[in-house]
């Protein structure tokens, strides 16, 4: 017998619909900031709100709360944030590097994890 437990169907479909909600409103934000200007401060904030309001939906339907989620809304949060006093620090480029390389480091890792 198996330790690997096979996710439940049902929550499946709660994690599939609540990915499609998550990507609907993602394209709504970005319509709405260019539609009517709001500038990119606005935009990043809303951006990491969003990706927390996915996150925390899922802590309160009891899925799996998915960190590097957490992360990137917290970080993009804060990038408006700064944006908005007018900070002169790059920091989306950099969280944008800093996430690439964390997705990809994470893909390289299993597949080396699954060779052995």
């Amino acid at each position: 017998m198996s330790d690997v437990q096979k996710p439940n169907t049902a929550e499946m479909e709660k994690a599939k619909s609540l990915e499609s909600a998550g990507w609907g409103a993602l394209l709504l934000w970005i319509g709405v900031t260019t539609l009517f200007g709001l500038g990119w401060p606005t935009f990043l904030r809303g951006l990491g709100l969003l990706v927390l309001g996915v996150q925390g939906a899922r802590y309160l339907w009891g899925m799996k709360v998915e960190y590097f989620w957490v992360i990137f809304g917290v970080v993009f949060l804060l990038a408006g944030i700064v944006e908005s006093f007018g900070i002169g620090f790059p920091l989306v480029p950099a969280a944008l590097i800093a996430f690439g390389l964390a997705a990809l480091y994470g893909v390289l890792r299993h597949i080396n994890d699954s060779k052995v």
